[in-house]
């Protein structure tokens, strides 16, 4: 396995060292968006009370229903 890559005047890297950077980078990346997230739908939740949803209208049925013909 190549360790070190030497391309042109760039300096030469670990490919492992690199790896694992970049992986921490994505981890805390990935767990900070999560909690935006999180905040974002704990706010929104904050900001509608209970009484603002309207509740779900009964309907009432145009004839009765005889239920002794129900089978």
């Amino acid at each position: 396995m190549t360790d070190f890559i030497s391309v042109g005047v760039f300096p030469v890297f670990n490919v492992a060292d690199a790896s694992i950077s970049i992986g921490v980078v994505v981890l805390l990346l990935g767990v900070w968006i999560k909690e935006r997230q999180e905040k974002a739908r704990a706010a929104v939740s904050d900001e509608t009370p209970a009484d603002v949803v309207e509740e779900i209208p009964q309907v009432e049925s145009a004839a009765p229903v005889d239920e002794s013909k129900l089978v």
